[in-house]
């Protein structure tokens, strides 16, 4: 039976879907981690790369190969990440850590059209990339479920979210706050293990942004399960 996506439904069904699927979380945040490391280490300590390795960056050579070994590794882990990203969600809606990759094309031409509609929004002074990033909260599960054509899943989500984006928007906004402080207490904690760029550091950074990946992932699924009808779902979802 469908359910309202009111604050109350989303927030305990996304906790239900982080807690009932233990082992899929675990398994997503231990392969992501990794990758979620590797960016961040780019990021804040990569600078210090030609030092460690004893690169001479004056040489444009030597840039020239840091920057494509740099490239390689970004796009490597960058395909890594996006396929991990789809397993993560079809193994929560299927609630089994094994859900095939049969739909992960489509879903990877509507993962670009997302990203980069929700991108144009928040360019066009914020308030329409927030609407976006509300009332499209579920076009990927739904791409998942296949049961349309994958560009029709955009108008869908729009019709099963409307008269909830508050709801899902508040949802959306406790979950950044609490990412925040977790995001300051980490920071915290690596002044004391040798600042932002030391390894210990970096790990932990890795670790809160993947779980923080999983939950956002579980929001969508949330919002899914419950504006879905259970009995149908059970019966098609990668039927």
């Amino acid at each position: 039976m469908k359910k309202e996506l009111t604050l109350t439904n989303l927030l305990n069904q996304t906790l239900a879907e982080l807690t009932g699927n233990a082992r899929i979380v675990g398994i997503f945040v231990a392969l992501i981690v990794p990758i979620s490391g590797l960016f961040g280490w780019v990021a804040v300590a990569g600078g210090e790369a030609s030092t460690e390795f004893g690169l001479n960056l004056g040489s444009t050579t030597n840039l020239l190969a840091l920057g494509a070994g740099l490239l390689a590794l970004y796009l490597v882990s960058f395909v890594i990440s996006i396929a991990l990203t789809y397993w993560f969600s079809a193994a929560l809606m299927e609630r089994d850590p094994a859900p095939g990759f049969s739909r992960i094309w489509p879903w990877v031409g509507v993962y670009i059209l997302l990203i980069f509609g929700i991108f144009f929004g928040f360019v066009l002074l914020v308030v329409p990339g927030v609407i976006l990033l509300v009332r499209w909260t579920l076009v990927l599960p739904l791409v998942i479920e296949g049961k349309m054509p994958a560009m029709d899943a955009f108008s869908e989500s729009w019709q099963r979210t409307s008269g909830y984006g508050w709801s899902i928007f508040g949802l959306l906004v406790i979950a950044i706050v609490v990412f925040l402080v977790l995001t300051g207490i980490v920071s915290g904690v690596t002044s004391l293990l040798g600042g932002a760029a030391s390894i210990p550091s970096i790990a932990l950074q890795a670790v809160l942004d993947s779980f923080s990946s999983a939950v956002f992932a579980a929001i969508a699924v949330a919002a899914w399960r419950l504006s879905s009808d259970e009995t149908e779902a059970a019966a098609e979802v990668f039927g």
